[in-house]
């Protein structure tokens, strides 16, 4: 079952993706800043 978060998170991380700004075919890295959630790609 996916919790609330999660389902936040991958909403986020699939609309960044769609955008180009985290590549899918590398590492992607999620972390907090300001209490948000930010996603990066590694390296």
């Amino acid at each position: 079952m996916i919790t609330e978060i999660e389902k936040k998170n991958l909403n986020e991380l699939s609309k960044q993706i769609l955008a180009g700004t985290v590549d899918r075919d590398s590492k992607i890295k999620l972390d907090v800043f300001d209490k948000n959630f930010v996603f990066m790609n590694e390296g």
